[in-house]
């Protein structure tokens, strides 16, 4: 006690700070005491809502007579070891001490506030900012990354059926050259009919035919048709395999595929009008200008129109409901229509003896889509004459078509497809059949027969 402190004394007068009346209370408080509930603080000066652990009595539970009996317990003091912190706690149990002692003994101890009101720490005035955690990927979604990419890997560098992945020709800049048709249902010449017919209505879209270079079906055995379509069968496969993911082929595929064991063109499954129409041969020393000009003043005449009239007014596309002054527009436009599409090619034929034998190609655009009125005009142009008093006189001549690209512009002799870059397919001069070496002959035994 300090000097000039006053003890504090009970109703009763004694001494509290006395050793023997601590020790009256103390076993007076064991004999009544509650479950405390105060934040009690740790080592770490963490506050904890841990209930408190009654403390044991450290003597034996008789109680000798309690000299206060007569006058309300005071808040005990508890006690705790010398290492444990603690701020001081209260009973659940409120006390009636009479007032006058509550002032003897000073200022009641602090009731500690719930957790849920307890004040934090004041933050400082420019707190850190959190730390940002990367979110975590899916280990899932990590695995299927990568499967995928391993089947794509696997795709590229393991194919499983190598040996139906034959080199083929790329295909040019500027694309394959056109193969030309005679008319629109050339690609069906060698077909049966009924069956072609029954094919496109039982078949669902979308369907496509097959041309296979450098093979004439008309001389081909049935051996020789199953062996192409087996080679065929297995380009289609590898194809499909090898470019299943390139968007490009899906959209523009190449028309012609070349390989070392079969070639072949692929045409949409229904007909078509070729633009080609027919070839002149009997010019002299004339060019392809000067065999324009001749073509189009020939075809530019009032003889040349009337024939023309009494085809096309059989089109289901001619006005027959309308006007005269329409259907004679109409006439006029696609008159002039079909002048402006011409289009004429030399091509330098020579015969046996390098002879030459100029030929022309002549394309147009008919204005029609009736089949019969396309072929009534196509005759009526290409059985006229065509004369010029400087180059002499043209007529039709012979089709000759390709026996490697079919194409009935030009002769096997002038094929452009043998001179594309990296090409794969037949070649101009076939390679000569390989003949099996001659089997020895067997010497005659000059025995033979003698006895």
């Amino acid at each position: 006690m300090e000097k000039g402190s006053k003890r504090p004394f009970s109703p009763n007068n004694e001494d509290l700070a006395a050793p023997a009346t601590q020790k009256r209370m103390r076993e007076h408080w064991s004999k009544n005491r509650f479950t405390l509930i105060a934040p009690v603080v740790d080592d770490d000066m963490d506050l904890s809502t841990a209930s408190s652990t009654p403390f044991p009595s450290s003597h034996p539970p008789a109680i000798p007579d309690d000299p206060f009996g007569g006058t309300p317990s005071p808040t005990p003091t508890s006690t705790t070891p010398t290492n444990v912190a603690t701020v001081p706690q209260t009973m659940t149990q409120a006390s009636s001490a009479p007032s006058d002692l509550a002032t003897t003994l000073g200022p009641p101890p602090a009731v500690p506030l719930p957790p849920s009101k307890v004040q934090a720490p004041s933050a400082p005035a420019h707190p850190a900012p959190p730390p940002v955690l990367a979110p975590t990927p899916s280990r899932l979604k990590a695995h299927l990354a990568m499967a995928t990419e391993n089947r794509r890997n696997a795709a590229n560098q393991a194919l499983p059926l190598t040996e139906t992945l034959p080199v083929h020709t790329p295909k040019p800049i500027d694309g394959f050259p056109m193969t030309h048709l005679r008319h629109s249902a050339q690609l069906f010449d060698d077909m049966d009919k009924d069956c072609v017919i029954q094919w496109d209505e039982r078949v669902p879209e979308p369907k496509l035919l097959f041309r296979i270079f450098d093979f004439n079906v008309n001389k081909a055995t049935q051996e020789a048709i199953q062996t192409v379509l087996h080679k065929v069968r297995k380009v289609i496969s590898s194809i499909a395999y090898e470019y299943q993911d390139a968007v490009a082929i899906k959209i523009a595929p190449p028309t012609v595929w070349v390989t070392p064991d079969v070639t072949f063109e692929v045409f949409p499954f229904g007909p078509t009008f070729p633009t080609f129409l027919f070839a002149l041969a009997g010019f002299v020393d004339a060019e392809s200008a000067e065999a324009y000009s001749v073509i189009l003043q020939t075809w530019n005449t009032d003889q040349m129109y009337d024939a023309y009239i009494g085809i096309i007014t059989q089109d289901a596309r001619f006005p027959a409901d309308a006007t005269e002054e329409a259907q004679m527009q109409w006439l006029t436009a696609s008159f002039h229509q079909m002048l402006d599409s011409l289009r004429v090619t030399f091509l330098d034929v020579k015969l046996s003896g390098n002879v030459p034998a100029p030929r022309f190609n002549i394309f147009a655009e008919l204005p029609t889509e009736d089949p019969k009125a396309w072929h009534e005009i196509r005759d009526l142009l290409e059985k006229m004459i065509y004369t010029n008093p400087l180059h002499g006189t043209a007529a039709r001549a012979p089709l000759r078509p390709c026996a490697i690209c079919h194409c009935v512009t030009h002769p096997r002799g002038l094929c452009p497809f043998p001179r594309l870059d990296e090409w794969h397919g037949p070649q101009i001069n076939p390679p000569a059949p390989v003949q099996p070496p001659p089997q020895p002959k067997q010497r005659r035994n000059k025995d033979a027969g003698r006895r």
